[in-house]
């Protein structure tokens, strides 16, 4: 829908994507989302039901990009921006067949890097894969890494898809940080069920 929305008054409305994504180029960084792939704005009432890919992201040395990463709804969330009533479908999986340096996947965004003005009734179903050899592996169910202060409150099952990690550069050298929400958080983060519900994750998570 948005390859950037650079203002925090921006919004996306009432969007959704059936379009799959792929990136199959070299690019240094490159980040995919299935509404927007950078924001600072507003998101609302948007469903992704595509597919988004990353394919032989090399180099023409050989060399793999540095950072790829991959958000259900967005690539990268930055200050100011929010997630309202949002869906990720089950077709909206998110899959890395490339070998990467750093990969970051979530059924959201990919990475969150300021803190979010909101973030609300959001869900995900899309699972998450990656076949290739990367060296760092950052999956989230709903953000893969976030690096700024935030609070979730979830209620019910809002990430029902899998992580699935099936080839790493070396086993010496591979970080694998998965988690059914949030891959990997530098900052406070709290996550807390709604007054009065339930959370609960039942995902399944496997490195192979």
């Amino acid at each position: 829908i948005c390859g950037y929305m650079s203002n925090t008054d921006g919004e996306i409305v009432n969007c959704e994507n059936c379009g799959n994504i792929e990136m199959s180029a070299w690019s240094e960084q490159a980040y995919a989302g299935g509404i927007v792939g950078f924001t600072y704005g507003k998101v609302e009432n948007c469903k992704n039901s595509a597919m988004l890919s990353a394919v032989n992201a090399t180099r023409p040395t050989g060399d793999a990009c540095k950072h790829v990463g991959l958000g259900g709804i967005a690539g990268i969330a930055d200050a100011g921006s929010a997630f309202v009533n949002c869906v990720n479908e089950s077709t909206g999986a998110l899959n890395f067949q490339t070998a990467v340096k750093i990969l970051y996947a979530g059924g959201i965004a990919s990475i969150v890097q300021g803190s979010m003005a909101a973030f609300e009734n959001n869900i995900s179903a899309g699972n998450i894969a990656s076949t290739a050899g990367a060296r760092q592996f950052l999956f989230g169910g709903f953000i893969g890494k976030i690096s700024a202060d935030q609070t979730f409150v979830l209620e019910g099952t809002p990430f029902t898809g899998a992580i699935v990690v099936s080839g790493y550069e070396s086993t010496a050298s591979a970080y694998a940080h998965l988690g059914g929400l949030i891959g990997i958080a530098t900052n406070e983060t709290t996550i807390q069920a709604t007054e009065g519900k339930s959370l609960e994750q039942k995902n399944n998570i496997q490195v192979m």
